[in-house]
C-alpha cells in the first residue's frame, strides 16, 4: 500500500478527518469556490475543503487512487492544536520557533511538553495537541 495513503488511513482511523494535497506542497487537491462545479458534494453550493476531509476509508482510498496526494488534516475538525515551530529563512540575530518555543515554557516554569511531533519539509516542526474543551 502507498505510503502516503497508509497515511491517511492511519490519521483518520484517529478519528481525525483528511483531504488531499498536492504533491510537494501544501495547498488542497480540491477545486476552489471560483473553480467550484456546483456537483457532487457541492450541488448545494460550495463546499470547504475543511467540510470535504473525512474519516472514511472508502472515501479516503478512492480520493489517493487518484494520485500521490499528500496528507492534510482537518485540524479543527479532529479537535487538534498544532504550533507551528519553524525555522529560519535567513541568517539572522532572531532565534527560531523551537527556541522561542522553549524559552516560553521556561518563562511559564513548564517544560516543553511531551507530544506527537511531525517534521515540516522545511526543516521545522509542528507539535500536535488536543485542542481544550
Amino acid at each position: 500500500m502507498n505510503t502516503l495513503l497508509q497515511a491517511a488511513l492511519t490519521a483518520a482511523e484517529r478519528g481525525w478527518p483528511v483531504f488531499p494535497l498536492r504533491p510537494g506542497g501544501k495547498r488542497p487537491a480540491l477545486h476552489s469556490e471560483t473553480r467550484c462545479p456546483r456537483t457532487g458534494a457541492c450541488a448545494g453550493g460550495h463546499v470547504t475543503w475543511e467540510r470535504r476531509a473525512t474519516t472514511d476509508a472508502d472515501r479516503i482510498r478512492a480520493a489517493w487512487s487518484t494520485g500521490d496526494w499528500n496528507v492534510g488534516l482537518a485540524t479543527g475538525p479532529a479537535r487538534l492544536l498544532v504550533v507551528d515551530l519553524d525555522k529560519l529563512k535567513s541568517e539572522t540575530d532572531a532565534p527560531d520557533g523551537a527556541a522561542n518555543f522553549s524559552a516560553l515554557c521556561e518563562r511559564a516554569g513548564q517544560p516543553v511538553p511531551t507530544t506527537r511531533t511531525i517534521r515540516t519539509a522545511s526543516g521545522g516542526t509542528h507539535l500536535y495537541f488536543s485542542a481544550p474543551d
